[in-house]
């Protein structure tokens, strides 16, 4: 399981105890998130894949059911096509993608992102909204952008989030936000290579279900549809009146889709 950006391996806390009841689960946290240090590493894409392959030789030590949301659905991509050894199966959920040419994104995200791909007035920007609405604002604006409806996602998953994003202001500072920042850019410009975002996903070759939250304000419902058409062999699930990160807003929906497609796609393999 990999998260998107600005999240971490907590991510998944909603939906990893009751996918455990069908499968052994692994949540990764990402080079420069969570707790995890970058410790002299890159946070790009390419890094962020190489870790994952590393991760799945040498830990999981078999082809690996590889879930990414978000970014991480990016990185998991890139690793099913480039090396398929490694990877039994793909789930796909809001993953970061070109959007359809035409597209018109969300205000509040494309303001975002511009703002974002500046070096150093991003990072500023971040660490003086941070001193003005504290750690628990920084999530729940990002868990605003990201749902339907905030209220869904457990307050547990909450109060463990802001505990973390507290802790690396405090320890981090000015630099809290760094690895995030770094890693937006970094994932911008894979995005605007769209040829080798398309060599990619014809590249798959293993069972793959891709979902997206109709709601979703950050990746474009209509960038899944339109890659669903170009992979009319993955299996698309469309799911109704949840955002960009469904396993935090509605984690028994969500499981129940994933174990309904591992029954029918990977036992039968």
């Amino acid at each position: 399981m990999l998260h998107g950006l600005g999240g971490c391996y907590l991510n998944w806390l909603p939906a990893a105890p009751l996918l455990a009841h069908h499968a052994r689960v692994l949540a990764v946290d990402l080079i420069g998130f969570g707790r995890t240090p970058e410790a002299g590493r890159a946070v790009g894409v390419s890094s962020q894949r190489e870790m994952l392959h590393r991760f799945i030789t040498e830990v999981v030590g078999r082809p690996a059911v590889l879930v990414g949301n978000s970014w991480g659905g990016l990185v998991s991509l890139a690793q099913a096509a480039l090396a398929q050894e490694t990877v039994a199966g793909l789930v796909l959920v809001s993953p970061a993608q070109p959007p359809p040419r035409g597209t018109r994104l969300d205000p509040v995200q494309f303001r975002r992102l511009v703002l974002h791909l500046l070096p150093g007035l991003g990072e500023y920007s971040l660490w003086r909204e941070g001193e003005r609405i504290g750690a628990r604002g920084m999530f729940m604006d990002l868990l605003t952008l990201g749902c339907a409806d905030v209220r869904r996602v457990p307050e547990e998953v909450v109060v463990q989030n802001v505990s973390l994003v507290a802790e690396r202001m405090e320890r981090l500072g000015m630099g809290h936000a760094s690895s995030y920042l770094r890693a937006t850019r970094s994932m911008l410009l894979t995005l605007l290579r769209r040829n080798q975002f398309e060599a990619w996903a014809h590249g798959v070759r293993v069972p793959t279900l891709l979902m997206h939250g109709r709601q979703d304000r950050l990746v474009p419902f209509d960038s899944s549809r339109k890659l669903a058409e170009v992979r009319p062999d993955w299996c698309f699930e469309p799911l109704e009146d949840v955002g960009h990160v469904p396993q935090m807003e509605d984690a028994p929906r969500f499981v129940e889709r994933v174990v309904r497609w591992m029954v029918q796609s990977l036992r039968a393999r």
